[in-house]
């Protein structure tokens, strides 16, 4: 129930809420500033949190769209942080926060002995908005960048068409057409998808070759130091073969065979 949406003209305000507060099997709190200030929120959330004071049947869920410090009660009360996710990682953050059930993983964690490399484990889950465990994007994301929604999103989708392992994508044009602007803000806006997000200087071998040496440090490859080249090439190009959820962006490679 929304008031903007179920309230019509004529009706009763009040009696309308308290419906509301009784019918209703779970209570939203959409968490910003405007909302802990407000008076009228507060009744209607302690409603909620009355109905179900221990949190057991998560009648009482916040939802944060804001930076903000929730304070007394709802303090106390872990809430779905949507601050800073775009548009499609919020609603999948929504729609499994919502879930009554555990956040038990689909798949079973790689066995300790498997060859394959696992990405670096951080600590604790990612916090929503931060950058992937492995990342070294240069600069900063522009907060300027404006327009060219649509190659981003045929390019996201591009990427992500599940018709085969890997996809291959290439920005075209002269220079100064901002084609490094549009890679990096990509690589910004869908940072939430990927667990690396890897820079490689492609115009020249050498860098080319020091920045998959850089990548095979960061994944802490047993390679890494190895004095031979391929090898450290070959063991980047293992690992990627044996997992997912990782971007490559080859900047200002003269041809394809680069």
């Amino acid at each position: 129930m929304l008031q903007a949406w179920d309230f019509r003209p004529g009706c009763n305000f009040v009696l309308e809420m308290q419906k509301a507060t009784e019918d209703s099997e779970r209570t939203i709190a959409v968490l910003s500033p405007d909302f802990l200030k407000s008076l009228f929120t507060q009744p209607e959330w302690a409603a909620a949190f009355v109905g179900d004071p221990t949190g057991e049947e998560r009648k009482l869920l916040p939802v944060r769209v804001r930076e903000c410090k929730p304070g007394g009660l709802l303090k106390a009360l872990n809430y779905i942080d949507l601050v800073d996710l775009d548009e499609e990682a919020a609603k999948n953050a929504l729609l499994a926060g919502v879930k009554l059930e555990r956040a038990k993983p689909s798949s079973p964690p790689r066995f300790p002995n498997s060859h394959s490399t696992p990405p670096p484990e951080s600590p604790r889950p990612r916090f929503p908005g931060a950058l992937p465990l492995v990342w070294n994007v240069p600069d900063f994301r522009n907060p300027n960048f404006t327009g060219r929604e649509k190659i981003l999103t045929d390019l996201h989708d591009k990427l992500n068409s599940g018709q085969r392992a890997t996809w291959i994508q290439a920005l075209t044009g002269l220079g100064g057409k901002g084609k490094t602007s549009l890679a990096r803000e990509y690589a910004y806006r869908y940072k939430a998808e990927y667990d690396l997000v890897w820079w490689v200087r492609a115009s020249e071998p050498a860098t080319l070759m020091m920045d998959y040496t850089d990548l095979a440090t960061a994944l802490k490859l047993p390679q890494k130091d190895s004095p031979d080249q391929n090898i450290i090439l070959n063991a980047v190009k293992h690992w990627l073969g044996q997992n997912q959820k990782w971007l490559l962006i080859f900047d200002n490679a003269q041809e394809p065979e680069v």
